[in-house]
């Protein structure tokens, strides 16, 4: 089990979890990013009260990457991304293989709380190994493609609703 305390945005406070199933030459790992209730913006919620800000039930291989970028051109929170390894013909457990890129965002849903959501999904071109028992930097390889294409996919968002005023 790992844990970690990224800040997504200045001042904010969140707990990041990471914790591995069994297995022999490959298991799953179960992340969540914890963070407390927050009681200014929703009265209701109760003080000791942790919410995930991942989606239901996060888990990866250990085949995976996974990552924590900032980029305040696409959001004033930081990025979450992974990295998923899919089994193609001909291929064997730690062969190379092409790589699921998943992009995920914090946006908000219907009462303005903020979320991590999939804002994007493609599958590498390009193989990617294990060299010296480390697997290759999938992401870092990937970042000019994953800011190209959330650069795009930021264009599309609607605008930011405000609050209707009372008359």
């Amino acid at each position: 089990m790992r844990i970690f305390t990224p800040a997504l945005t200045k001042g904010e406070q969140t707990l990041f979890f990471e914790a591995a199933s069994g297995g022999v030459s490959g298991w799953s790992i179960h992340l969540a990013l914890l963070q407390f209730c927050d009681r200014k913006n929703f009265p209701g919620c109760k003080i000791d009260e942790l919410k995930n800000l991942l989606p239901y039930e996060f888990e990866i291989s250990n085949q995976s990457q996974h990552d924590f970028w900032e980029l305040p051109e696409i959001s004033d929170s930081k990025i979450f991304l992974t990295a998923s390894y899919v089994w193609g013909p001909r291929e064997a457990h730690y062969t190379d293989h092409r790589y699921i890129v998943s992009v995920y965002a914090r946006r908000p849903d219907y009462f303005d709380e903020l979320s991590y959501y999939l804002v994007d999904q493609y599958m590498t071109v390009r193989s990617y190994g294990y060299n010296n028992g480390d697997l290759d930097d999938v992401l870092g390889a990937e970042k000019q493609e994953i800011l190209a294409r959330l650069k795009k996919v930021k264009a599309s968002w609607p605008e930011p609703t405000k609050p209707i005023e009372p008359k």
